[in-house]
């Protein structure tokens, strides 16, 4: 699914989870960067959800990452925006 507005709740909700309030109440949190997504991707963290450009994609972890996302949404529950 592509997301190309900024109104969008999805969009709205991952900038509410900037606040420690927000990430305690909802039980979330933000994996940002391409080394950071490996690392918990590694770790065996699944997550629920995973956003992207594709345009700005660059380098091999990013790259590495966005792959083992696209597994991910094949095999499990993550859904990639």
């Amino acid at each position: 699914m592509r997301i190309t507005s900024l109104q969008n709740n999805r969009i709205k909700n991952v900038v509410k989870l900037r606040q420690r309030r927000q990430r305690d109440a909802q039980r979330l949190t933000v994996v940002e960067g391409g080394r950071e997504i490996v690392r918990a991707l590694q770790h065996d963290v699944v997550p629920l959800e995973a956003f992207f450009c594709p345009e700005l994609i660059s380098g091999k972890e990013a790259e590495t990452a966005v792959s083992r996302l696209r597994q991910l949404a094949q095999t499990q529950s993550t859904r990639l925006y």
